[in-house]
């Protein structure tokens, strides 16, 4: 039949169509993945999760012949299968011949001497192989001859010949099922501890593995443990490396194991069976007939492992089990949580690199007997040596029922456990401080071994007898026995080891920021150890405050500058009092990455609200010694630094009356009364103090003299004076306005304070001072009252009110220009800031200037009507006048399109009257040479002026007559 797969693959997308669950793979691949679970005992598990799908295609059925065990695990799915999930199987056998595809040999059984017989090819003929130990060392070319092999259990011991048996942990063909190459330096050391070493060897050559410990030597027992596959002889009671897995790893890498231990000696070969294929070498071993050399040097250690690199990757394995070897994957702190093992020596003859590790028992406890154990790590590097400081908190922890007997547990054989240790480790500075544990090396959780793929997010490591992965580098992340042992753990922090950590006199000050975690691994460790210890320490008092008591974050307050002169006067419990419900932390107290309140301390670049809390209480209190220490430690900051310093504006002046302000608004005097023109008085205390005095001062603190004093006291005056102005005399009020000039002039005053002001003008009227032009007596910019006096100005007196000389004859003191600044403050002439104003008074100026200037000339100067579509304003003898009277002193020449075209008139002529409203001067210009000049309307002063050919000055100091001056 064509088109098989086709078809189921079809009816499997219309399945995941309509919602179903499908799962195709061809039953080599499922057969692969079902060995593959053997490494790790998770066979049940791949079931249960082949199963989870409600259809299930099975392609390819007869592309192999099966064997006994995959017989059995094809049968187990259907059977799981039948009545529960849909199966599609595809195959190009008739279903008559289906049976061929299958093992058909009856159950093996074992005999009461412990053989095991398996029927041949004949079923009346049948061969004993494999006594108790599991291994022989049969002829593969002579199957079925009778013939003595080397005892494998010690002198006189017989087995018999034949085939080697297969293990039913493992298929009879060559598979990759084993763990990550990693994992032959855990095991080694892993069953060297369960064999009570004291030291193990591991040397890396160009072209081979040697591994050697000084344990107890191998046994029966452990000869027929290490010839099986996913079981172990080891008890979960008693041993770490019970499962029984990691030490296959080595054939990811080795076709020739050696073995050497005591009367044992023997080898996995696969090169000794001519088809290796059909053989489980992998757990036959061959016997040696002789010890490798290397062996025979090492008389202090009893077992010897060699393991050969595989031909055509030696370079490639090599390298990658240096790696292994470097303190960042095998580090030394895996003898802290070991039996047995003390020294680790690793040898890297490929670099010439030689490690040697050694745990050294330090002195006893502080805290009892058993609770605590101190260690010391001792590494020699090529030639450096290191040490790392340990301290090691264990306990037995009873598991409970519910556990137990939990399915996953009887599956990873601890259901017959009833207790299981514990173990916690911090490590030490050189002062016996703890020290959170950084770099790559570290990794927090431990099962006996380190977990690799478990970044804990912890500063210290823990131990558990956690349910791994293969090679023991991860965790089984859902197992309910996990959970409960990161449970036990946090429960023996919390109870335990916190509390033993506080009692001790150097390590209490490093508890709470040793024993918060950071962020990582998985949601197991996450949730039943990471985060209950994280609100542990959160709300747990945990933190050594400064008189030796325990406080929780809550109620801490950190203080970053113990040393601070004024925080060494002010003392701890002032400074508590100062922030009710907080307590200071001691000095060495470390934090952990919680919130906590941060205390008063100030520097060049920091003012926080702390700081401004206390010093707001400690000025209610008068505490001047305080503030005293305070000024004196800002002070010694440069000038530069406290100007852009933040409390250089800060309001902390303590003055007279107990409040604070900023030195802005703070003032001293002898005597002056507490508020003086907004500015408070500095305690007297302080000022007593020179250097204190200075940096007040510095900061812009007011000095005031007794004169001072009472004319600021006037200033205070002030709102009463502005109710009474309008009903004052006129004597009292240039009187005050007298004193007002001077407050101004002193700073205590602004013009903006002084709005309900009115000033007399030369017409003995009050008016705004918005309203009144200066007069000559006060020297103006501009001089209104000059040319109106010389006829140059034409204004009505209303129009222009002029300020009275009263004010300077009245006394008071102050230069014209201060009393000037002062009226313009005010608002007098404020109305020449209007440029419409400014520009018509120009204008009328220069007409009457152009006026004087045409009849000193003995012309006759008209107005002509429709100057602007003319061109020009006046005509005068023949001239034809354009004028510009500008306030400027150098202004341009605006035109407009007809005058600027006017200007190639030879007649016309244009006439410009600069700085009009202070010295007026006419300027002549020729409209023709403007015209040449440039192709615009619009002419800079420093164009024009060197065209200029006459020029007249219109007001003099001496007297009226102006004078004309030719260019």
């Amino acid at each position: 039949m064509v088109g098989k797969s086709h078809l189921a693959i079809g009816l499997g997308i219309e399945a995941v169509n309509r919602g179903y669950r499908v799962l195709f793979l061809t039953v080599q691949d499922l057969v692969q993945e079902l060995y593959a679970t053997l490494a790790d005992g998770s066979t049940a598990q791949k079931l249960k999760a082949i199963l989870a799908h409600d259809l299930i295609i099975l392609d390819e059925l007869g592309y192999l012949k099966m064997d006994a065990t995959a017989s059995d695990y094809l049968f187990q799915l259907v059977a799981k299968a039948y009545e529960r999930r849909s199966l599609i199987v595809t195959s190009n056998l008739e279903f008559q011949e289906w049976g061929a595809l299958f093992d058909s040999r009856p159950p093996r059984r074992r005999c009461s001497t412990g053989c095991c017989i398996t029927p041949t090819s004949s079923p009346s003929r049948a061969r004993a192989i494999g006594c108790a130990a599991g291994w022989c060392r049969p002829n593969p070319a002579t199957y079925g001859k009778r013939r003595r092999r080397p005892p494998p259990y010690g002198r006189g011991a017989e087995g018999r010949e034949g085939p080697p048996r297969r293990s039913r942990y493992l298929p009879g063909h060559d598979c990759g099922i084993f763990v990550a190459k990693s994992a032959v330096f855990q095991v080694a050391i892993d069953n060297a501890d369960d064999a009570g070493s004291k030291s193990v060897l591991v040397e890396l050559a160009r072209d081979a593995v040697r591994i050697a410990n000084d344990g107890a030597p191998f046994s029966e027992a452990d000869v027929e443990s290490i010839c099986r596959v996913g079981r172990s002889g080891k008890k979960a009671t008693d041993y770490i490396g019970y499962l029984g897995v990691g030490c296959k790893s080595v054939f990811l890498f080795c076709d020739s194991p050696r073995i050497v231990s005591g009367c044992y000696r023997f080898a996995f070969d696969r090169q000794y069976w001519p088809q290796p294929e059909k053989v489980p070498w992998q757990i036959t071993p061959v016997w040696l007939e002789r010890a490798p050399e290397w062996t025979k040097e090492l008389s202090s250690y009893t077992t010897f492992f060699e393991l050969p690199f595989r031909e055509g990757n030696r370079a490639d394995v090599a390298a990658r089990l240096a790696e292994e070897m470097k303190p960042d994957s095998l580090s030394g702190r895996v003898l802290l949580f070991l039996r047995h093992v003390e020294e680790l020596v690793l040898q890297d003859r490929l670099r010439g690199a030689r490690r040697v590790v050694r745990r050294r028992r330090a002195e006893p406890g502080e805290a009892g007997p058993g609770l605590y154990e101190q260690y010391e790590i001792q590494e020699e590097r090529d030639g450096d040596a290191s040490r790392e400081r340990w301290v090691v908190f264990r306990a037995t922890v009873r598991v409970p029922e519910a556990v137990r007997s939990d399915p996953e547990t009887r599956q990873w054989e601890r259901h017959e456990v009833s207790a299981r240790e514990i173990a916690v480790a911090f490590a030490l500075d050189e002062t016996g401080q703890l020290r959170p544990v950084h770099g790559t090396a570290h990794t927090g959780v431990f099962s006996f071994l380190p977990l690799k793929e478990v970044p804990s997010g912890l500063s210290f490591l823990v131990h558990g007898d956690f349910l791994t992965g293969p090679g023991r580098e991860s965790l089984r992340r859902d197992a309910r026995w996990n959970r409960w042992m990161a449970g036990e753990l946090f429960r023996f922090i919390a109870e335990r080891v916190a509390p033993a950590l506080l009692e001790h006199q150097r390590w209490r000050y490093a508890a709470a920021a040793m024993l918060y975690p950071g962020a990582g691994g998985p949601h197991v460790i996450n949730d039943e150890l990471l985060r209950p210890l994280r609100r542990y320490v959160e709300e747990r008092p945990l933190l050594v405050s400064a008189d030796g008591s325990l406080v929780t974050a809550a109620q801490a307050m950190r203080i970053p500058n113990w040393d601070a002169g004024w925080l060494q006067v002010l003392g701890v419990e002032r400074l508590e009092a100062a922030f009710p419900g907080k307590r200071a932390l001691h000095r060495l107290t470390l934090l952990p990455p919680v919130p906590v309140m941060e205390g008063p301390f100030v520097n060049s670049r920091n003012w926080p609200w702390a700081m401004e809390q206390l010093v707001e209480a400690r000025a209610k209190e008068q505490d001047v010694e305080l503030f005293r220490a305070l000024y004196r430690e800002l002070g010694r900051y440069s000038e530069g630094t406290i100007r852009s310093a933040p409390w250089f504006s800060a309001r902390l002046v303590l003055t007279e009356d107990g409040s604070l302000v900023s030195a802005s608004a703070a003032y001293w005097a002898e005597h002056g009364p507490p508020a003086l023109r907004g500015r408070r008085r500095v305690h007297p205390g302080l000022w007593a103090d020179p250097e204190c005095a200075g940096f007040l001062e510095f900061l812009g603190c007011r000095v005031l003299t007794a004169q001072q004093v009472r004319e600021w006291q006037l200033g205070d005056s002030l709102d009463q004076v502005a109710q009474a102005w309008a009903t004052m005399p006129e004597s009292e009020r240039v009187e005050w306005t007298g004193r007002l000039f001077r407050l101004w002039r002193e700073g205590v005053l602004d013009g903006g304070r002084l709005g309900f002001l009115t000033v007399r003008c030369r017409d003995g009227r009050w008016r705004s001072p918005r309203e009144v032009f200066f007069g000559e007596a006060y020297a103006p910019e501009h001089r209104l009252e000059a040319l109106a006096a010389r006829g140059l100005l034409r204004v009505e007196p209303e129009a222009m009110p002029l300020l009275s000389e009263a004010y300077l004859a009245a006394g008071g003191g102050g230069e014209v220009s201060e009393w000037r600044r002062f009226f313009q403050a005010l608002g007098v002439n404020r109305r020449l800031e209007d440029e419409r104003l400014r520009e018509a008074f120009a204008e009328r100026v220069a007409e009457a200037v152009l006026v004087r200037y045409e009849r000193s000339r003995g012309r006759q100067p008209e107005r002509v009507p429709r100057s602007q579509e003319r061109g020009y304003d006046f005509e005068s003898g023949g001239r034809r006048i354009e004028l510009k009277g500008r306030s400027r002193p150098d202004p341009p020449i605006d035109l407009t399109r007809t005058q600027y075209q006017a200007l190639s008139d030879e007649a016309h002529y244009v006439y410009v009257v600069a700085d009009a409203l202070s010295h007026p001067v006419l300027y002549v210009l020729r409209g023709p040479k403007l015209l040449g000049l440039l192709p615009e309307p619009t002419f800079r002063y420093a164009e024009w002026r060197g065209l200029v050919e006459d020029r007249y000055v219109s007001l003099e100091e001496e007297g009226d007559a102006g004078h004309a001056e030719s260019s």
